[in-house]
């Protein structure tokens, strides 16, 4: 059961009930990762994907209470949405710290290469693919898909939700067309992410910014039907603005 005392000007802060998904989300992040690398090696991987389902159900179940808490119960106070935006600003710097190693690498690699990759870049035997095909579509769509979510935000904050779920649907559409191109790139690649380090460091980078780009577009699927359910208002879309 969630409950939540009205903030006074004292105490403007929301103090959390107990709830058991913070300790259970430990114990699914520690198996999973476990039966991960046992799967590697003996173990089937059906060990594995039991565990990050129960995952994904357990951060949905507690995304709930959260919901419930800052909508219906009306927890989150202005002194809650600050913590909760400085606490995005951190992510998102430790995400740009993050993304700077694989850049690192990548340059660190190709302005002085190695002995043991021929001294050339891309290595011999590696044919990378041309940046003015599909890397540069996908380069557009998702610009393109930052415009119309940038759109959908500036439309709710002048209360025209009907408009900006359209934008923000467009936004979604967009954002599982670059995952569709991506694999479709992944399938014309000629090398793999064993083929040295240029194989690791394409790979790596493109993976995990494919995986943030799924993350959001499932975040903002979510925050679609709660801006139809009118869960959202000009001042009051923090989520939105989080998946943004």
């Amino acid at each position: 059961m969630i409950s939540c005392s009205p903030s006074t000007p004292s105490q403007p802060f929301h103090l959390v009930s107990p709830s058991p998904w913070p300790l259970l989300l430990t114990i699914s992040l520690l198996l999973t990762t476990l039966f991960f690398c046992l799967s590697l090696y003996f173990l089937r991987s059906s060990f594995f994907l039991i565990f990050f389902c129960s995952r994904i159900c357990i951060i949905g179940f507690w995304l709930t209470d959260v919901v419930s808490e800052g909508t219906h119960l009306g927890c989150h106070s202005l002194a809650v949405q600050s913590g909760l935006r400085l606490s995005i600003v951190l992510f998102i710097l430790s995400e740009v710290m993050f993304f700077a190693s694989f850049f690192w690498a990548y340059l660190h690699c190709s302005l002085s290469p190695n002995v043991e990759l021929g001294s050339l870049w891309p290595p011999a035997g590696i044919s990378p693919l041309d940046c003015t095909s599909l890397p540069l579509l996908n380069t557009f769509v998702l610009l393109v898909s930052a415009s119309t979510v940038t759109v959908s935000h500036s439309l709710l904050r002048t209360s025209f939700t009907n408009s900006s779920s359209f934008w923000l649907l467009a936004s979604v559409g967009l954002g599982i067309f670059f995952l569709l191109l991506q694999g479709l790139e992944y399938s014309l690649c000629s090398f793999t992410i064993a083929d040295s380090s240029f194989g690791s460091c394409f790979f790596l980078a493109t993976g995990f910014h494919g995986l943030h780009v799924l993350i959001g577009s499932i975040w903002l699927s979510v925050s679609l039907p709660r801006m139809l359910l009118g869960h959202y208002t000009s001042c009051r879309h923090f989520c939105l603005e989080s998946g943004i």
